[in-house]
């Protein structure tokens, strides 16, 4: 008798896990809601009779539960699409990117991600390792390829991750997650882009500035401003910039060709360019470390200066950054101003390049201020990476049509941050001055 009871009871465990893998795979492969209903009845009345068995032959229930979860777990190992979990959605972009036809399309591939598929291949065999994820019994993993075109598309259009992510076949959510990785993935293998250059490098660049009167220069130093929406309460008066916008400041360091080889970015929109200049890294290396230092060059007058920046009127003028001659100079400094003026854009097109090519710059940005700056620090170094891959841009153009919306030209005014330690940079600026002004007399004069 008690042998028939005990073969009672595992034929009707039996029972119950195979009607419980019928169930689950019903649910989840059958798309038809009357058969789910369907199901579900069933369920419902084969649980009431296994409550009625299990008390008549004094078996707890948790038994058949435990018996189920197992059978559960077991099918859980199998490729069952779990179309529950998932929206489907359109993901155009991202098959078209499987077509030949759109690959070799480099100005409609260049319109999508701001580089050719060539580069776009690069970059990923870069960043693959930080994008893979690994396989486990639920869904399958992101491709890193869609990881990184879903982040780049983002960049490059500005549009909402609602629009972007539909693009790829993706939601809000996971447009947001992928953008995030990328970021990260970015700043973690590829930040030694932005840097200055080896001796060979600084040699060429000097050799630009050379070229327009500026001997022994290195770069041309400015402050940009990239827009927010309206942050919290308390941050509210920090990020409120003089042109009434809310914005974030990055300094940057830029060489004749536009790349960019100091970044320093997230102070509040209400900071002076100078308080920036004294609160980055930059400031520390040239007046702590002596960046600048032991690099005087001869002037083809005869007398020496060091490395230096060129900077607007908004920063002190500094042994190592020499800005503008005030007030209205006449003669050999007003050369040097016109002269100043003029080389200091290649800064200014450094920004339009950035915010054209990255149109998530040129707009108001939303969220997370620590999330938008490693954003923006993140597309500094895609900057660099097609500017080293020859990706041209024509930034004139993209200059001349939004110059009016105060993208670019976004100095400060003269006085900025007091406690800055100023050396006088005079002795410095005014050897640049003799420098041009003996270039000067030696050209050959048209007559």
């Amino acid at each position: 008798m008690a042998t028939l009871g005990v073969q009672r009871k595992r034929a009707l465990l039996r029972m119950f896990c195979m009607y419980m893998q019928v169930f689950v795979k019903g649910r989840f492969s059958l798309s038809g809601s009357t058969v789910q209903t369907r199901d579900t009845r069933k369920l419902e009345c084969l649980l009431r009779a296994v409550r009625a068995v299990s008390t008549r032959l004094e078996v707890p229930m948790h038994h058949f539960m435990k018996s189920a979860t197992c059978a559960i777990v077991n099918l859980s190992s199998e490729s069952v699409p779990r179309s529950v979990w998932v929206k489907e959605r359109a993901g155009r972009t991202w098959r078209d990117m499987h077509n030949p036809d759109f690959i070799n399309d480099a100005r409609r591939f260049r319109s999508y991600f701001r580089m050719p598929a060539p580069l776009f291949k690069t970059l990923l065999d870069w960043l693959r390792p930080r994008l893979e994820r690994q396989h486990t019994q639920m869904r399958l993993p992101i491709e890193p390829a869609r990881v990184l075109a879903c982040a780049l598309n983002r960049f490059a259009s500005g549009e909402t991750y609602e629009r972007v992510g539909d693009r790829f076949g993706l939601g809000h959510a996971t447009a947001i997650e992928c953008t995030r990785r990328v970021t990260q993935a970015i700043l973690d293998t590829m930040w030694g882009l932005i840097s200055f250059p080896d001796a060979e490098g600084m040699t060429r660049n000097i050799a630009k500035f050379a070229r327009q009167g500026f001997a022994n220069c290195i770069g041309a130093i400015d402050c940009t401003h990239f827009f927010l929406e309206k942050p919290d309460k308390q941050l509210d008066s920090d990020y409120h910039d003089r042109t009434h916008n809310y914005s974030v400041v990055a300094q940057c360091v830029s060489d004749m060709d536009q790349r960019i080889l100091d970044f320093a970015v997230g102070w509040p929109g209400a900071v002076h360019d100078s308080r920036v200049l004294r609160r980055s890294l930059l400031y520390s290396r040239a007046t702590q470390e002596g960046f600048f230092a032991d690099t005087a060059a001869r002037l083809d007058y005869g007398g020496r200066v060091n490395q230096y920046l060129i900077g607007d009127a908004g920063y002190p003028n500094l042994p190592w950054l020499l800005r503008p001659i005030p007030g209205q100079p006449q003669g050999d400094r007003k050369r040097f101003n016109d002269a100043h003026e003029s080389v200091r854009k290649c800064v200014e097109r450094c920004f339009g390049r950035l915010k054209g090519m990255w149109r998530v710059l040129y707009k108001h940005q939303k969220g997370d201020v620590d999330g938008i700056n490693a954003q923006i620090q993140a597309i500094g170094v895609l900057h660099n990476f097609c500017i080293d891959g020859n990706v041209y841009f024509n930034v004139e153009r993209f200059m001349a049509r939004h110059r009016n919306l105060g993208l670019f030209n976004q100095h400060d005014d003269e006085g900025g941050d007091a406690g800055i330690n100023e050396q006088s940079g005079d002795a410095a600026r005014d050897e640049v001055v003799a420098h041009m002004a003996f270039r000067a007399f030696r050209a050959p004069r048209r007559g």
